[in-house]
């Protein structure tokens, strides 16, 4: 579902609980394919916390880049991944995940990171 103005007259009075968690307990985790504005940040992490949900990997949201006072990037629930456009050819992307991961474990930084004053 589009988050377009005709739709969203405020924060989402159009579709009440359409962005509220409220999915039964399972053991894995949901696939949203949608805009960030449709996750109602609170909602999420209140079925986090609760053991509601699992796990929530996440790629897009509200305001982009996600800022660095969100409690997403510190919660041990939600997985950040990258947002692109693009398709990944997995024979070449996967090289460049090992190696980010590898960097980390060794406690390097890894390569290619977001630049938040460049704004991607």
């Amino acid at each position: 579902m589009p988050l377009i103005p005709e739709q969203c007259r405020s924060r989402h009075p159009w579709a009440p609980g359409l962005v509220t968690i409220n999915w039964e307990p399972c053991d894995c985790p949901p696939a949203l394919k949608a805009r960030g504005g449709h996750i109602v940040v609170d909602d999420l992490l209140k079925s986090l916390d609760s053991g509601h949900l699992g796990h929530a990997y996440l790629d897009v949201f509200d305001t982009e880049p996600l800022p660095a006072s969100s409690p997403l990037w510190r919660h041990p629930g939600v997985t950040i991944t990258p947002h692109s456009a693009a398709l990944t050819e997995p024979r070449t992307a996967i090289a460049k995940i090992v190696q980010n991961v590898e960097r980390v474990r060794r406690g390097e930084t890894p390569l290619h990171l977001v630049d938040f004053a460049a704004g991607y």
